[in-house]
């Protein structure tokens, strides 16, 4: 219906319903994950859903980029639409219930409350909170600033965006592996104070204005957010009951990406320049941290 509607009002509205549906497959992910594994398995399985949610908002304005030049804008939504069909026959004919009944009845008694008491649960969801909103900061500003302040090409812009998505897989395999040798604590903490110190250090050459080494900064401080994110993310669904995954992941979820939404806006704010989004990240890693830094609680 978005390749097809002449009215941006309509447009609008057909864009909204399709985000509205398309959450569903970030949640129920979240949730499958929780029913299906424990543990290490979890943090593994999230490494991967990370990597998946980490780099696809960062190569999809690339990809989306080289399409449009080479078609009318029109075909981003048939191209979204084939992927959406293959993604609808792949569910139906691979997916099976992960759920238990006894988890299913449990859900219907509790109704949600306990996610929202749950202190664990929401220490972890505002830890991958902040690293989204981090991430956001990036993705908003990068292009003005990477094309306007540095005199990059969009060709240029594409490959640096291409660099920062291939570390976001790196760190989170690693954290991933690092996860069965260490506990998610330790894990979270170390790699909270590595991202700040890189985004600190990210600051500190912007504000001197060494362009390269703050490149060089800005690499690792925008892979570390998928490894963190993994473990996070793991922690958080490992703190619910299964019968609250789906509750829990659409939480999740939404605080993820209204942080993100937040934060995006506000580093552009009088302008992109390296040195605001420098500042934007460095904030947002640094709640992360303190978060990460307090002391843990009982998750029930």
């Amino acid at each position: 219906m978005c390749a097809q509607t002449r009215d941006i009002n309509m447009l609008i509205v057909w864009r909204f319903l399709q985000g509205f549906a398309g959450a569903g497959g970030s949640v129920l992910s979240r949730s499958i994950a929780r029913d299906k594994y424990q543990g290490t398995l979890l943090t593994q399985f999230f490494a991967l859903l990370m990597t998946v949610n980490g780099i696809a908002p960062v190569l999809s304005p690339v990809l989306g980029g080289y399409v449009i030049t080479a078609f009318d804008w029109r075909i981003l939504f048939w191209t979204m639409a084939a992927i959406g069909g293959v993604l609808l026959v792949m569910s139906l004919a691979i997916l099976r219930e992960t759920r238990p009944a006894t988890a299913a009845h449990a859900a219907r008694q509790q109704r949600g409350q306990p996610v929202l008491k749950n202190r664990r649960f929401l220490r972890f969801c505002l830890i991958q909170a902040f690293m989204m909103a981090g991430l956001f900061s990036y993705i908003g500003s990068s292009s003005f600033v990477m094309q306007s302040e540095y005199g990059m090409s969009a060709m240029q812009f594409s490959l640096l965006f291409g660099l920062n998505g291939i570390g976001l897989i790196i760190a989170a395999m690693i954290f991933s592996r690092l996860a069965r040798r260490f506990s998610a604590e330790s894990l979270l903490r170390g790699g909270l104070t590595l991202a700040v110190s890189c985004a600190a250090i990210m600051l500190l050459f912007a504000w001197l204005h060494l362009p390269v080494l703050a490149l060089v900064g800005l690499f690792f401080t925008v892979s570390l957010m998928s490894g963190i994110s993994t473990v996070a993310g793991a922690e958080a669904m490992s703190a619910v009951d299964a019968a609250q995954s789906g509750t829990a992941s659409a939480l999740m979820g939404t605080l993820m990406f209204v942080f993100g939404g937040i934060a995006a806006p506000l580093a552009g704010l009088g302008g992109e320049t390296m040195l605001k989004m420098s500042l934007a990240m460095a904030i947002s890693y640094l709640l992360a941290l303190l978060l990460g830094l307090s002391k843990p609680r009982d998750a029930r």
